[in-house]
């Protein structure tokens, strides 16, 4: 099963130089960008879609205050917040 570490990511979000290629999003980043694009969808079906949730697990967001001891990446509770919450 693919694991991806959760980090706090400190590079800004501006958008690439014109005509510079985009970097390829990270599997974080990848949910972000889907949450925001489907937010309207989930609000009309009232829960959030399995394929979603499956994207969550994919990049990591549950075992991100896992501790280590459970195979988590244990991120302490404000660098998790600080990663959601941008």
């Amino acid at each position: 099963m693919p694991t991806a570490a959760l980090a706090v990511d400190s590079v800004s979000a501006s958008p690439p130089a014109t005509g510079a290629p985009a970097a390829p999003l990270s599997p974080f980043d990848a949910v972000l960008e889907a949450v925001a694009a489907r937010r309207d969808e989930f609000d009309r079906l009232s829960h959030v879609p399995r394929d979603v949730i499956d994207l969550f697990r994919q990049a990591g967001i549950y075992r991100a205050g896992t501790p280590r001891r459970f195979g988590g990446d244990a991120l302490a509770p404000t660098a998790f917040l600080d990663m959601i919450e941008r």
